[in-house]
């Protein structure tokens, strides 16, 4: 922009007040003369007034691009996929007139307990710039489950700060019985020496537990309880029809369960599949 010339400012206001003496003089002569005086001078003083035009300078401004619920799923602090999530973030400037870019930083508040942020992401930089929230949950048990509004501020160096809300949801893991239950079409026992059907459910209130319906082609039910780190199946002691049943360390996964069944004193060997 062109600098201001105070000279020139001063020769436009005489030749302004010139102008009007001029026209004032002219004015007492006609009527017409007088109207034109009028609207010459209603022209000259929005000229005048034109050339005192003042400038703003634009602030900077930016958008942050990628703001979404987040989910995590409680592993009990088990490594592996589930008890890791991540944010990719786009901070974009916003082109403005006589604007500059600013000098952003980034903080996140409100993690729920047990939640971690990884320390690698960008933490400041000039818009347009990416960055990535890496959260993981560090716990031994496994954060606790819920809805937690977490916080991204933005703190601009002439803008000030700017937050972004966002929600990150904790659920608990499905039951590692997840696998197993359901109906079983294809099942045989040496105890029996016959094939049958059984099927397998949750036990409603204990967790692991399962309940077969057809235990050993008995037609009653027995239960069993299933370790979920090494996904081996234990049949506690048991009596169906005046006979003890029960077992230990039978496999299963992938919708089978197979392994040695004891029928009193007699072992017999189970597969369900």
């Amino acid at each position: 922009m062109a600098k201001f010339n105070p000279t020139k400012k001063n020769f436009m206001k005489q030749q302004f007040f010139n102008t009007i003496s001029r026209l004032r003089l002219a004015a007492k002569k006609t009527n017409y003369i007088t109207v034109t005086a009028g609207m010459l001078f209603l022209v000259c003083a929005i000229a005048y007034t034109s050339c005192k035009k003042s400038y703003t300078q634009a602030k900077p401004d930016y958008v942050v691009l990628g703001i979404h619920t987040i989910t995590l799923v409680n592993t009990g602090g088990m490594i592996g996929t589930g008890n890791t999530t991540s944010l990719a973030l786009n901070i974009n400037y916003v082109a403005q007139s006589n604007a500059a870019q600013e000098l952003v930083t980034l903080s996140v508040s409100g993690l729920p307990a047990g939640i971690t942020m990884d320390t690698t992401w960008i933490t400041t930089g000039y818009p347009s710039f990416a960055t990535t929230l890496t959260l993981y949950d560090t716990t031994a048990a496994g954060a606790t489950a819920g809805t937690y509004t977490v916080t991204l501020t933005v703190t601009g160096a002439s803008t000030g700060k700017k937050t972004f809300p966002f929600t990150i949801k904790i659920s608990n893991p499905p039951p590692c019985t997840s696998t197993i239950v359901g109906k079983y079409l294809n099942c045989y026992s040496l105890c029996t020496g016959l094939s049958f059907t059984d099927s397998v459910y949750n036990d409603a209130t204990t967790p692991n537990k399962i309940w077969f319906v057809n235990f050993n082609n008995t037609g009653s039910a027995a239960y069993g309880l299933l370790n979920c780190s090494t996904m081996q199946l234990t049949i506690p002691s048991q009596t169906i029809g005046g006979i003890t049943y029960y077992a230990n360390n039978m496999t299963a996964y992938a919708h089978s369960i197979y392994g040695y069944v004891y029928k009193g004193s007699t072992s017999c060997n189970l597969n369900m599949h």
